[in-house]
């Protein structure tokens, strides 16, 4: 697709290799200082954030795209993807620390609707 936009995939390649160079810069800084700046936290933190970043990305490209070929692999693939997706999204969804902020914020997502006090408190 970048080359029918006429831009050079080596060029494309090393943009989005500095730009996740950044991201994980800023990643291991934001989680070196919740940790309370120890380092064998922090590395443990990451073991188990990078992972799990990864995974949940995967399968959200695999249930927009799924892999077969006939129409009945492809809804399998689907159902195994949501399957996980639906396991592993509130996990990482506590794993949040501050759940501040107008778009990623969970507690605004359920804002408006008729949620228990306990289960929007624990968000």
């Amino acid at each position: 697709m970048l080359t029918y936009l006429g831009v050079n995939k080596t060029i494309a390649l090393i943009f989005a290799g500095c730009v996740a160079l950044w991201l994980l810069a800023i990643l291991t800084r934001n989680t070196y200082a919740d940790n309370g700046n120890h380092p064998g936290k922090t590395a443990l933190a990451l073991f188990t954030k990078l992972p799990l970043a990864f995974i949940w990305v995967f399968n959200l490209i695999q249930m927009l795209n799924p892999g077969g070929r006939t129409a009945a692999q492809r809804a399998q693939s689907r159902g195994s993807v949501i399957l996980v997706l639906t396991l592993l999204t509130p996990v990482i969804g506590f794993l949040v620390v501050d759940k501040t902020g107008s778009f990623f914020n969970p507690k605004q997502w359920i804002s408006g609707r008729r949620v228990g006090p306990g289960i929007r408190s624990h968000l």
